[in-house]
């Protein structure tokens, strides 16, 4: 009985390099595209940035709220010392 030994082969590596094909494909799709990473990265430092300047702007409107109520009360108390 002879064995067809080199026939059996192809099929067994042929295998292997579908899988490795496969394992390679879904590598690739893992990986980050640095043109997406850089544009994600700008977005949320944007974001950020956006972030602070209203921080600051509201801030400053609280604070002028605070002016707001301090005028009204002066003026409260000084027409009530008019009566």
């Amino acid at each position: 009985m002879c064995l067809n030994y080199p026939a059996i082969m192809p099929y067994p590596y042929s295998l292997e390099k579908r899988f490795m094909d496969d394992l390679n494909s879904h590598i690739q799709d893992a990986k980050t595209d640095e043109v997406e990473l850089k544009q994600v990265l700008k977005k949320y430092d944007l974001d950020e940035e956006l972030a602070l300047e209203f921080s600051e702007i509201d801030k400053a409107f609280r604070q002028l709220e605070i002016k707001y109520q301090s005028l009204l009360n002066t003026r409260k108390f000084f027409n009530n010392g008019k009566n």
